[in-house]
């Protein structure tokens, strides 16, 4: 039976880490769901540099080369 989502393969090295920011957005292709998802991403920046109030910072999921996975939540480390 295949497995059916995305697989993210753990870093081979000490010290390297996955990042993964995930983001559902409407669009006709997958160029524009990207065009879409980067300017979500930008606006969570300013959010993070206190230039937009009315954005939530990002949340990532980061996994380690031990397969272990972070929840860093900028939200809840500026509070």
């Amino acid at each position: 039976m295949k497995n059916k989502g995305l697989v993210i393969d753990t870093p081979s090295e000490i010290g390297q880490y996955s990042v993964v920011w995930n983001i559902d957005v409407p669009a006709d292709h997958p160029k524009e769901a990207c065009e879409k998802a980067i300017k979500i991403l930008k606006e969570q920046l300013k959010a993070l540099n206190g230039k937009d109030v009315d954005c939530l910072p990002p949340v990532f999921e980061v996994i380690d080369c031990y397969n272990n996975i972070h929840v860093v939540d900028f939200e809840e480390i500026e509070e």
